[in-house]
């Protein structure tokens, strides 16, 4: 298929028509919400369920949640007593309600092209589903009132268009809302809960390139909306800098996130009936070593190690942060 990188590599077991969830995590999101919810029940591929769950708005997003449901009964809202979770464990907390083949993640304000979801399932067959399998696409960064940015998000911000496992460990270079997966990484992502994960997206990309496929659709899918109230957003990488320099401790414990977030990838590791790769289970091994190790070996890291961030100057302050957290207390629950 055009715009798809990577070659199957083996025979898709994929039957037509089969159900898509796509999980819908809101939070005061009333102003674009009736926009999105548009372009994903008039996708070309028709067979979907909106499951929705609102993380504690104050504003009207509820009433247009239900307003919406009234006239498409494919959305299901979750109530639960949950409050304020946070998207990373909100979205973790609706993948317990799926139980389609398929899964795509969805944010509140953002506007997908119409056969988003058809590509997606076409690019996903062509890998066998009985190894858990991620698709991801590019996005068009558009602001709010979705004039164009940049055509593309991975080229902006200078990221590899196909991740190694080893490029994932560091940077989640995922994108939640441009992905779908299959029923098995579910599975994977179901049969252990972790007390850390730096988001839920580039925690299922992990999952997916340990023990099954990442493939990468090379083409925005999406219109990336930006404005003031987006969890993560496309801002360039001066601003992120500025942000993080302007408290040291707060930098320290982003940077550390990768450490933690890898040991607990390996406790899964321990305990899952999936069986990992055996270079990816060799490289998430090395980088504990280091994670793991005192200066001389974290300086090593910082000299010769292959675990890049993108573009060039996250890397380089990433390794500096790397050597810091030597010194730090943050990294230290192993």
């Amino acid at each position: 298929m055009p715009g798809v990188i990577d070659t199957p590599t083996s025979q898709s077991d994929c039957k037509d028509g089969q159900q898509v969830d796509v999980l819908l995590s809101t939070y005061n999101g009333e102003k674009h919400l009736r926009e999105q919810l548009n372009s994903v029940l008039s996708q070309t591929y028709q067979n979907l369920n909106v499951i929705v769950r609102d993380d504690g708005s104050s504003d009207a997003t509820i009433l247009v949640l239900k307003e919406e449901q009234s006239k498409d009964s494919r959305i299901q809202i979750i109530n639960d007593d949950l409050g304020n979770l946070g998207p990373a464990r909100s979205f973790m907390t609706l993948l317990r309600y799926s139980i389609s083949p398929f899964v795509m993640f969805c944010d509140q304000d953002d506007v997908w092209r119409n056969n988003k979801i058809e590509l997606s399932i076409a690019a996903i067959c062509g890998k066998s589903q009985t190894a858990p399998c991620l698709v991801q696409s590019d996005l068009e960064v558009v602001s709010e009132n979705l004039s164009l940015i940049s055509d593309s998000y991975i080229s902006r911000h200078n990221l590899p268009c196909h991740n190694t496992f080893a490029d994932l460990l560091v940077q989640n270079n995922v994108t939640g809302c441009t992905v779908l997966f299959n029923a098995e990484l579910r599975k994977v992502a179901l049969q252990y809960r972790p007390s850390y994960m730096v988001m839920h997206d580039g925690w299922l990309a992990l999952l997916a390139s340990l023990y099954g496929h990442v493939v990468m659709i090379d083409e925005p899918l999406i219109k990336y909306r930006q404005h003031g109230g987006n969890a993560v957003g496309s801002r360039r990488l001066a601003e992120k800098i500025f942000d993080r320099i302007k408290s040291p401790k707060k930098m320290l414990a982003l940077y550390a996130g990768s450490e933690l977030q890898a040991r607990e990838l390996d406790n899964l590791r321990r305990i899952s009936n999936y069986t990992p790769h055996k270079k990816e289970a060799a490289e998430l091994a090395d980088y504990l070593s280091y994670c793991n190790g005192g200066l001389l070996k974290r300086l090593s890291f910082f000299f010769h190690s292959k675990y890049q961030k993108q573009p060039f100057l996250t890397n380089l302050l990433y390794r500096l942060m790397f050597v810091l957290l030597t010194f730090s207390r943050i990294n230290k629950a192993k």
